[in-house]
């Protein structure tokens, strides 16, 4: 369909190995080594827009046929070097701080079943 290609495919591989090993290397079974790997990991997701940085002209032709062309001017603002950065630093931070409260739920979870 073209949405993605082999590089892309790529990327997401590549990122998933590189979440393992920094999970390894932290710890398997240690919070510490989910809180570091886990925001690794969800960099993968963002191979599915890469074409908005690499292609900016086709990413904007197809916004412009599906959604409009008011969208696809709008989407030509974050096909800067500067935006792509702002998406890898707000994934990295949100899915850091997503998986430390998660982390914290369990644990408030856990000792206050531990006290009944």
């Amino acid at each position: 369909m073209g949405e993605i290609n082999i590089i892309q495919t790529a990327l997401m591989i590549i990122v998933g190995f590189v979440s393992d090993d920094v999970r390894q290397l932290v710890g398997n079974k240690s919070e510490q080594g989910a809180l570091f790997a886990y925001p690794v990991l969800s960099l993968g997701v963002i191979a599915w827009l890469m074409k908005l940085w690499t292609d900016s002209e086709w990413y904007y032709q197809g916004a412009a046929e599906e959604i409009g062309v008011d969208y696809a001017e709008g989407l030509k603002t974050l096909s800067s070097i500067w935006a792509l950065l702002l998406v890898i630093a707000l994934t990295l931070a949100v899915s850091y701080y997503t998986i430390k409260i998660l982390f914290c739920r369990y644990n408030i979870k856990c000792k206050n079943d531990n006290r009944k």
